[in-house]
């Protein structure tokens, strides 16, 4: 059986809206986030990345 999942790898973070984007990555595939790497490339606590994230999921 092959599976076919159409993931785009081709974007950028630079703002905690974009994290969004993150969401199918995480949805389709097997990715784990790192939301302490997220925050500290956007200058925010982890948790609040983290909160982000699991709020744009529900």
């Amino acid at each position: 059986m092959i599976l076919d999942y159409e993931i785009t790898t081709n974007f950028s973070v630079n703002t905690l809206m974009d994290l969004k984007k993150l969401q199918p990555l995480e949805h389709n595939g097997n990715l784990k986030i790192n939301t302490s790497e997220l925050g500290r490339k956007l200058g925010v606590d982890r948790r609040q990345s983290g909160s982000i994230l699991k709020d744009i999921k529900s």
